[in-house]
């Protein structure tokens, strides 16, 4: 099971992801951070911390958000 968690600060969005990120979740989060593009953040934050689990489908998601956030100049950082 995979939860995400949103907060917004002044030109910030931090986006937490908990659970397991596997191929099963992938579309769940990644619709829910391209929800988060239309707001125009500068930044992009992944915190990662509580990620209990990630298989290869995980990281090529991830790396398909950090390019599509690129693409929408914004920077996305995973602290």
């Amino acid at each position: 099971m995979i939860e995400t968690k949103i907060f917004e600060y002044p030109g910030i969005i931090s986006v937490e992801i908990h659970g397991r990120y596997q191929i099963s979740s992938i579309r769940q989060v990644e619709a829910y951070f391209r929800s988060q593009l239309d707001k125009k953040p500068d930044i992009i934050a992944f915190n990662l911390k509580n990620l209990d689990y990630i298989d290869s489908s995980g990281i090529g998601s991830l790396l398909r958000l950090y390019n599509l956030s690129r693409k929408n100049n914004i920077q996305c950082i995973f602290p």
